[in-house]
């Protein structure tokens, strides 16, 4: 079991050390209009026009962020005809026509039961290209699909063994999936967050992580099964303007009082408390008015970004 978390974590660390690469890079026009299979003065119009925004170079040579180049291609539904300069994958083999960024869940899980991870990033670059938010896709098709895998074992024997693989895969394209979107700045503002002690779900809390990311926000993810005195810690180290927790697993009453009693703390320090999950939904008339209650990562990505203009301001 050691052996198993450790290489799932070097796999981990491994993907976040290649995105944090690929998020330095920077296109030139003639670049980016090799991407999406433009002419390079069409690139400079866009430029010019405000539609792309650039840096310029110390000899006043344009540069494009992956960041915008990526924002671009979303906003205008350009076709990408050489994903390998982007650092994303081949999108010609996605086998489920992407309508409008839509992807469904049934397709997904297919290729979750499967063991299919490349698949699985394809269908879900190319959804969020097509103009789906992160937020939607852990919504819809991702935890639709993870709803649908983990039904299998009422009539498939090897289902455990499925629902272990789809978690992996999940897990390994979240990750990669969090590249795409535009690294938040060295002064943003910071959030800290896990699941509680005894819940082992390490897909939510991770998917509030990089949705918060997504919304502009520094963030740290401390994981699953994480006590109230770790949070502390990470409190006191790091003094971030929201900490966020994962609900899924129902919480004995002593310890789900130690968490109410946490965010009370919290809020006479000036720290924002965000849950979200099935047992913050059961238990939402327990919790304390500072605390925000969230039943969707939509909605997180929609009081980040509300919280973050507060704090700017």
């Amino acid at each position: 079991m050691l052996f198993f978390i450790i290489r799932r974590l070097n796999s981990v660390t491994s993907i976040v050390g290649f995105m944090n690469d690929l998020g330095s890079l920077t296109f030139s026009p003639a670049e980016l209009a090799a991407v999406i299979g433009v002419s390079q003065s069409s690139v400079k119009r866009w430029v010019d026009a405000g539609h792309i925004p650039v840096s310029r170079t110390a000899g006043g040579h344009r540069r494009i962020s992956r960041s915008a180049a990526l924002q671009f291609i979303r906003t205008k539904k350009m076709r990408v005809v050489r994903p390998d300069l982007l650092g994303i994958p081949d999108l010609r083999d996605v086998k489920q026509p992407i309508e409008a960024g839509r992807i469904s869940g049934e397709f997904l899980h297919g290729l979750m039961a499967a063991g299919k991870t490349e698949q699985v990033r394809q269908s879900l670059t190319a959804a969020y290209l097509g103009g789906m938010s992160l937020a939607e896709l852990f919504d819809g098709p991702i935890r639709d699909g993870l709803e649908r895998v983990g039904e299998v074992w009422r009539t498939d024997q090897r289902g455990i063994f499925i629902e272990h693989g789809a978690t992996c895969i999940v897990i390994d394209v979240i990750s990669q999936l969090a590249g795409l979107t535009e690294s938040p700045s060295a002064d943003a503002p910071l959030a800290v967050g896990a699941a509680p002690k005894d819940d082992p779900h390490l897909i939510p809390t991770q998917m509030a992580g990089v949705v918060l990311q997504e919304a502009g926000w520094r963030t740290i993810n401390m994981g699953a099964d994480t006590p109230v005195h770790a949070i502390y810690d990470a409190v006191e180290a790091h003094q971030p303007e929201v900490v966020w927790l994962a609900l899924k697993t129902r919480q004995p009453m002593p310890q789900f009082r130690e968490i109410v009693a946490m965010s009370e703390r919290l809020a006479t320090e000036g720290v924002t408390m965000i849950v979200g999950g099935v047992e913050a939904e059961r238990t939402r008339q327990h919790w304390p008015e500072s605390v925000r209650v969230v039943p969707t990562m939509v909605e997180l990505a929609s009081i980040a970004h509300r919280l973050r203009v507060e704090k700017a301001a």
